[in-house]
């Protein structure tokens, strides 16, 4: 299961990698357990051509703020994972996902294309969730609910 460091270690990798660029394309899949509240074509509609603007954390939520007020707010459950096609990335667990020759990766949930970088959200077993929510994603139910952040 993803711990604290885990989490913020994505939020990290996406603010650096992301910050800045714009939203080229998107491929959702078709999953209402982990796109909770909003469809496939909804999601790719609501994030394409988006700018990220920046980044969050609180607890195991995170989180890409984007141009607009919108914010993609992210959680791993006990086996989501962000990779990003041609990096190699450490794993926190025994339950790997094959970024190989092929992209995008097994389990993929979320890809996002920025120009010529590709970011993928994969999570085997369905537990993590992808929600949008207009304004930062810090005053959302799911975030403002938790305690403090240590």
């Amino acid at each position: 299961m993803p711990e604290l460091p885990d989490v913020e270690r994505a939020r990290k990798l996406l603010h650096e990698r992301c910050v800045g660029r714009k939203i080229t394309r998107v491929c959702a899949a078709d999953d209402s357990i982990v796109f909770v509240g909003v469809g496939k074509a909804d999601i790719e509609a609501q994030l394409l051509g988006r700018k990220v603007v920046g980044s969050g954390r609180r607890g195991k939520q995170f989180w890409l703020l984007l141009s607009g007020g919108l914010s993609l707010l992210m959680h791993f459950g006990m086996t989501g994972e962000v990779h990003i096609q041609g990096e190699t990335l450490s794993h926190y667990r025994k339950i790997e996902v094959d970024v190989g020759e092929t992209w995008p990766p097994q389990y993929t949930k979320l890809e996002l294309e920025f120009n010529h970088m590709r970011v993928a959200y994969t999570d085997p077993r369905r537990l993590g969730r992808i929600r949008t929510f207009l304004g930062d994603a810090s005053e959302s139910p799911m975030v403002a609910k938790l305690g403090f952040d240590p």
